[in-house]
C-alpha cells in the first residue's frame, strides 16, 4: 500500500428521491451513485439520470417531488422539482 493509499477514503454516494404518492405524501427511494475510494483533494465528476418512464412497478404522479444527496449516510438539503 502506498502512502497515498494510506490517506484515501472511502466515500458512498447516493441520491434520494421523494416520490410523490396519490395520497399527497411522500415516499422515499435511494439510489446509489458510486461507492469508492477517494484521495485527499481528489476531484470526479459524476453524471446520473433519472426516466420517469412509465414503469409496472412504480406510478408517478403529476406534482412537487423532492431530490437529495446522500454522502456516506448523511442527507443533505432536499431540493423541489415539479413533474408535469
Amino acid at each position: 500500500m502506498t502512502n497515498n493509499d494510506k490517506n484515501s477514503r472511502k466515500i458512498r454516494l447516493e441520491f434520494a428521491i421523494y416520490f410523490l404518492k396519490q395520497n399527497g405524501t411522500h415516499n422515499k427511494k435511494v439510489f446509489q451513485i458510486t461507492n469508492s475510494l477517494f484521495k485527499p483533494k481528489e476531484n470526479k465528476k459524476f453524471n446520473k439520470q433519472f426516466s420517469f418512464k412509465a414503469i409496472s412497478t412504480r406510478v408517478y404522479h403529476i406534482g412537487i417531488h423532492h431530490i437529495s444527496l446522500i454522502v456516506n449516510g448523511n442527507e443533505f438539503e432536499r431540493n423541489n422539482f415539479k413533474l408535469h
